[in-house]
């Protein structure tokens, strides 16, 4: 999205499109950084990357399945965890107002 709003505001003066922003550790798309990425047709990114002048043999085009499954999988897990706290807490909450 920066690189686009950078080049319609300015078309002569285009730098190469870094995509690593939004990449996790794992090298793929960080899904926590979906709101940054703009989807285009496969066409579209690569007259892009082709007016950017991306060397297209080292840059790899984004599709549905660049994003990373390994932070999703864990991100689902932290908020299974957390709201698992969430519960344990407030049984544990009413558990103490009982007894006393």
């Amino acid at each position: 999205m920066e690189w686009l709003a950078r080049y319609f505001c300015n078309p002569a003066n285009i730098t190469p499109i870094d995509m690593s922003a939004t990449m996790c550790v794992h090298g793929l798309l960080d899904f926590k950084r979906i709101q940054d990425v703009k989807a285009v047709s496969g066409e579209v990114a690569k007259q892009f990357y082709k007016e950017a002048k991306n060397d297209m043999d080292k840059t790899k085009l984004m599709n549905k399945d660049s994003l990373c499954f390994i932070c999703i999988r864990s991100q689902c897990r932290n908020m299974k965890l957390n709201r698992k706290m969430i519960t344990d807490a407030k049984i544990v909450t009413e558990c103490l107002k009982g007894k006393n």
